[in-house]
């Protein structure tokens, strides 16, 4: 079970929770290994894991009892390990679990999203750590749209919201089992994204971003290249990860429309329904079903989410009794339950 989700007032703008029911390259050496000595590279005598799933935001595969995997590298696409419950990801420099890496065709004109160089991973190979056996709940901290326009607005954030945290717990001691934030990391100033970053790993908690409207890069042509900045920060913008109490599936769920006005919209792009179908036939129906999402799915003040991607959501998620829907975007704070009314069917939740 989760013990509490934990939702910080983030510059004064809470977040909102709504429950709902090609290429001939060789992957030989694509592998998913046991670091037990935590240095996240595959030293002598760590062996391969079986049964990991691995996806490319699209496709998914299985290692084998070696702990390879097959997946032809697609420009633009990168490669995660869905984290199992019962194991750590390791921690990138800045914190953020190192759980993907570039694809090995990658191009410059594609996203730059995942390890810190900037550079395409020719061989990846994820190392994930066995977790101790947990007896406790999950705690979970939810921040939602700190939107800081500034170096200063992001001192308020580290200040009013981090520091608060860190002084309630031990020194170098997490201040929570994972955390979780809903989107619009930044103000449209992109510059700003490290700096959000830094402060937020002070927490030394696992940390999964959402993109938001404010995430994106405004010169874009194209919803397909609207988060460049965001992905070379932060990583894939739609994947999976698994906790022993709950699975969450992180969405990027606005889709950039340039030209237009209003500029963006809710809804899902087909690659990510692909996903979802995927990874969903692997997932247990009997855990929790965490979405997280910026946008909210239920109509707000219009069609603020696509009607037709949200029935087609509420389908591939009608197996799964117990479904939270975590989202931001609204500056309030709410619980809403989906039912027929928002095209959920069966029994309301």
């Amino acid at each position: 079970m989760i013990s509490r989700f934990i939702f910080a007032v983030v510059l004064a703008f809470p977040g909102c929770i709504s429950a709902a029911r090609g290429s001939d390259t060789d992957s030989s050496c694509y592998r998913v290994f046991e670091d037990r000595d935590g240095n996240g590279r595959q030293s002598p005598g760590e062996r391969g894991l079986a049964g990991i799933r691995v996806s490319d935001g699209v496709e998914l595969a299985t290692t084998d009892t070696r702990g390879h995997f097959q997946l032809s590298p697609v420009p633009g696409r990168t490669l995660f390990v869905i984290k199992p419950a019962g194991f750590e990801a390791p921690r990138r420099t800045d914190e953020l679990p190192g759980f993907r890496a570039h694809g090995p065709r990658a191009t410059q004109q594609a996203p730059r999203d995942d390890n810190q160089s900037g550079k395409a991973d020719a061989c990846p190979r994820f190392g994930l750590r066995r977790a101790p056996r947990r007896v406790q709940p999950l705690d979970v901290l939810v921040f939602a749209d700190p939107q800081p326009k500034s170096l200063q607005d992001v001192d308020y954030f580290d200040r009013d919201i981090v520091q608060p945290l860190l002084r309630s717990v031990s020194p170098k001691r997490p201040a929570a089992d994972l955390g979780l934030s809903l989107g619009d990391i930044v103000n449209d100033d992109l510059s700003l994204l490290p700096a959000v970053a830094h402060v937020t790993a002070q927490l030394h908690t696992p940390w999964l971003y959402v993109a938001g409207n404010h995430d994106m890069d405004l010169g874009a042509t194209r919803d397909e290249d609207a988060l460049q900045s965001f992905r070379h920060q932060f990583g894939p913008d739609t994947f999976a990860w698994e906790e022993h109490a709950a699975n969450f599936v992180v969405l990027d769920d606005v889709v950039y429309l340039p030209g237009q006005r209003p500029s963006y919209i809710g809804g899902l792009r087909d690659d990510q329904f692909t996903f979802l179908e995927r990874y969903l036939r692997t997932a247990d129906p009997r855990r929790l079903l965490v979405i997280a999402v910026h946008i909210p799915l239920f109509p707000d003040g219009g069609q603020t989410f696509r009607v037709a991607d949200r029935l087609r959501l509420f389908a591939l998620l009608k197996p799964f009794p117990k479904v939270l829907v975590l989202s931001g975007h609204g500056h309030v704070q709410r619980h809403v339950f989906h039912d027929a009314s928002t095209g959920l069917t069966g029994a309301p939740l």
